[in-house]
């Protein structure tokens, strides 16, 4: 009796993961997985650098406006026209907008780390469990193995999903920034024109 295609798409994917558990396995032993990134150590040192980059640009965005805040208020005190009141309030809100954002990456962050932290733990534990199994038979049952691989692979998977997360967040927060909208021109021009010392 042949198989179905959906049947033989789960065989592929199957051997697939198989095949990728045994490659990870290997390179843990030192004994192949040529070309396999150690996600866990790039992941490591991606998420402080994305919470770092995050909090900065947090600061930026509240120090920008306190800036303006404080000109609005010396405009209303003073009745200055310039510079214009309608692309300032624009400003403040861009501003309040993209602190917003920045708060719900940086949460995501914290979820993303926690995630990376399980998978972590899982990855070790799949890998114990292999060696303890395998240790240094020349020949083990498929059925005790192979599950084991393919765990390996999905939690494999998982990580580089996880990885994929922050060059996103990175384009993201590049993209929404207010010094990147509408407002990009008055954004800079703030923070050099004649009203600087009010706004330093």
């Amino acid at each position: 009796m042949s198989l179905t295609k959906r049947d033989k798409e789960r065989q592929l994917r199957e051997l697939t993961q198989i095949v990728t558990g045994i490659r990870l396995f290997n390179k843990e032993c030192g004994k192949g997985g040529e070309g396999i990134d150690n996600l866990p150590s790039i992941l490591n040192e991606a998420i402080p650098s994305a919470t770092m980059n995050i909090e900065n640009e947090l600061n930026s965005t509240r120090l920008f406006i306190s800036r303006y805040t404080a000109l609005i208020e010396r405009q209303n005190a003073e009745l200055l026209e310039e510079p214009e009141p309608d692309m300032l309030r624009q400003a403040v809100i861009n501003c309040r907008q993209h602190e917003a954002f920045l708060k719900v990456l940086l949460n995501d962050v914290v979820v993303a780390t926690d995630q990376v932290n399980t998978l972590e733990r899982d990855l070790r534990s799949v890998l114990i469990q292999l060696q303890n199994t395998i240790q240094s038979k020349t020949a083990v049952p498929t059925n005790q193995v192979y599950p084991k691989f393919i765990s390996l692979a999905k939690i494999w998977t998982g990580s580089k999903t996880r990885w994929s997360f922050f060059p996103l967040l990175a384009t993201s927060r590049q993209t929404w920034s207010p010094s990147h909208g509408p407002t990009k021109r008055f954004y800079r021009i703030v923070s050099y024109n004649r009203y600087s010392l009010v706004l330093s």
